[in-house]
């Protein structure tokens, strides 16, 4: 199931990883900025949604062991609040995505959505 809906809430959610994204960096780095979001974004929803309890955890043991590239270290408890205020009963989970060059250097996100089954 397509949903611009999830990927106009990912790329406000995502603002602070896209802002880290020097201008002119390439769709690469904003790539890059978007799977940030989209990591933190998942372990919030499996975590809140899912019953995958330790997917946060899990993260938060990543990021102080080192194992997670910049700029996800840094933004992984911000994200995880931003999370948390703005979109804590959003229980779609990002099945898949891809980030195309738009118009005027904009991004246009287009995403898979996986909901939750009761």
């Amino acid at each position: 199931m397509r949903s611009e809906r999830l990927a106009a809430a990912l790329v406000t959610f995502g603002e602070p990883a896209l802002e880290q994204v020097p201008e002119g960096a390439g769709i690469e780095a904003t790539r890059a900025a978007v799977g940030t979001a989209v990591t933190v974004w998942n372990a919030c929803v499996l975590a809140t949604h899912w019953g995958e309890l330790d997917a946060l955890e899990n993260l938060r043991t990543l990021a102080a062991s080192g194992y997670l590239p910049s700029p996800l270290d840094s933004l992984l408890e911000p994200l995880i609040l931003r999370y948390l205020e703005h979109h804590e009963t959003d229980a779609r989970l990002v099945a898949g995505w891809v980030v195309d060059p738009g118009p005027s250097g904009g991004i246009i996100l287009h995403c898979e959505v996986k909901v939750p089954r009761h």
